[in-house]
């Protein structure tokens, strides 16, 4: 997960693949030997140009992209080649016009293979 330059936005950035697990642990550096166990904590510390790589497997959470990626240097979550990680909305409490992958104020972002389930509002349309 090295990245060439000296800073977050030197132009000589090396985009990188952070990995998410669900034998992952929160206190991973995210490379593939120790991935996060947790979407939105690979989501946090990626940067434009960069791609979450999610093993397979059910995850609990409310996916929020915080930030954008840029004109070719998108930020990129998608699931590992062969894999098929699922959101999974079971237990999850509902607020309003809440959803599995919320992106607002994002742009230049993509989701890839995942499959979500289980998340019911009751709010109006």
């Amino acid at each position: 997960m090295a990245r060439a330059g000296r800073g977050r936005g030197s132009p000589s950035q090396v985009s990188r693949t952070i990995y998410v697990s669900t034998t992952g642990n929160d206190n991973a550096s995210g490379s593939k030997e120790s991935p996060y166990a947790k979407i939105n904590d690979a989501l946090a510390k990626a940067i434009p140009g960069d791609t979450v790589m999610v093993r397979g497997g059910k995850y609990y959470e409310k996916v929020r992209f915080p930030k954008s990626g840029r004109e070719g240097k998108l930020i990129t979550l998608k699931a590992y080649p062969g894999e098929r990680p699922i959101l999974d909305g079971t237990g999850l409490t509902v607020t309003g016009k809440d959803a599995m992958v919320f992106i607002r104020n994002a742009s230049y972002v993509v989701l890839e293979g995942f499959d979500i389930c289980n998340f019911t509002s009751s709010a109006p349309g």
